[in-house]
């Protein structure tokens, strides 16, 4: 296991170590020389093992890199947000004995924290590449982790602490009319919700935890095959269904509607179960999100491999993602009257004529 130690117990060389890794990273791969130095100096001041190596996750500015020991590896990850990178550390540190559910804090130097390594297989590439069993086994045990954090983080002390999100009037009006910006966008016609009565419909007491960003990019399955969450910077109470959408809505998830629904039945408590109809009008507004996020990608980008999209967790265009996020979503639109309008409108954000430069 790694040996943590205090500062003042420390006589290792922080400098030439620094000079030693960026150069063993090679210049192509070198984002910013004092971002990956001050990794470096954040773990040198609290071990004195030599790194061996370190690589990149993720792109420019460099927000973690895996550091790789003799024996084992770890994740120093960036925080620039005080209010997350704060709210990031008192959850993982209230949920350091919950078996594997999130990565274990090892030390926090700055606005950088030292944590346990997931693994490098996302659980977005895990369930889109698994066979079908596998795939559905996977999802299954993907609600139960979930509902298992739930639990876990309500057990704690710290739930007191958690804040309500998602639930103002005025954050709820313009996840309702996303849909809006994302036709003008596209030079698309925008659908006709019944804009307060959906607004109505998706209010929430904060009656339980929620990631609120429970994406499958953003948990890993480890080498022994548990299912581990990250990036907590955004959790607060809601209704807890929520976070299932951010799975259906997510343009990697391959499982059709009503095979997501079926699994999420078996899964649910029977308390949670009345917050269905949220959840399904949640998924199809969820996605017209997302849209929204992956036209902005497009903008700097254009259109990408998908392979290369799930490798590196990035929110962009591949016909076959916009594809399979505006089929799924239309499918969940389909299920409520006041989400059915963005049936159609799904089927015309997916046509690949509409994704121009404008």
């Amino acid at each position: 296991m790694f040996n943590w130690q205090n500062q003042a117990t420390l006589a290792s060389d922080s400098r030439s170590l620094g000079e030693c890794r960026l150069k063993a990273l090679g210049a192509s791969e070198i984002h910013s020389r004092q971002e990956l130095t001050d990794f470096v100096s954040a773990v040198q001041t609290h071990t004195d093992r030599p790194i061996l190596d370190m690589t990149i996750l993720g792109g420019s500015p460099v927000k973690a890199v895996r550091v790789h020991f003799s024996d084992e590896t770890i994740i120093a990850v960036r925080r620039n947000s005080d209010f997350g990178g704060s709210k990031e550390y008192e959850l993982l540190t209230a949920l350091a004995d919950s078996d594997g559910l999130v990565p274990k804090i090892f030390a926090r130097h700055g606005d950088i924290v030292l944590q346990s390594d997931a693994g490098d297989t996302r659980l977005s590439k895990a369930i889109l590449t698994a066979g079908p069993k596998r795939r559905e086994a996977l999802t299954h045990r993907t609600f139960e982790s979930l509902w298992n954090l739930k639990v876990a983080v309500n057990r704690c002390e710290f739930a007191k602490t958690v804040r309500p999100v998602g639930t103002r009037p005025a954050w709820l009006k313009m996840f309702v009319q996303r849909p809006d910006v994302v036709s003008k966008q596209l030079g698309l016609r925008p659908p006709k919700l019944a804009v307060e009565p959906l607004i109505a419909s998706l209010s929430a007491k904060p009656r339980t935890f929620v990631h609120w960003d429970a994406r499958l990019g953003n948990a890993m399955l480890n080498e022994d095959d548990q299912i581990v969450w990250f990036d907590w910077e955004r959790y607060g109470n809601r209704a807890g269904v929520e976070d299932f959408a951010y799975i259906f809505a997510d343009e990697f998830f391959p499982l059709p509607a009503a095979k997501a629904l079926q699994i999420f039945d078996k899964t649910c408590p029977p308390e949670a179960q009345r917050f269905r109809g949220l959840l399904i009008r949640f998924t199809a507004l969820r996605a017209v999100r997302r849209l929204s996020v992956i036209r902005n990608q497009w903008n700097k980008r254009g259109p990408e491999e998908m392979g290369m999209l799930i490798e590196h967790d990035r929110h962009g265009y591949s016909p076959e993602s916009m594809s399979n996020l505006c089929r799924n979503a239309a499918q969940y639109a389909s299920m409520d009257p006041l989400t059915e309008p963005l049936v159609d409108w799904f089927g015309e954000v997916c046509d690949p004529n509409n994704w121009i430069r404008k």
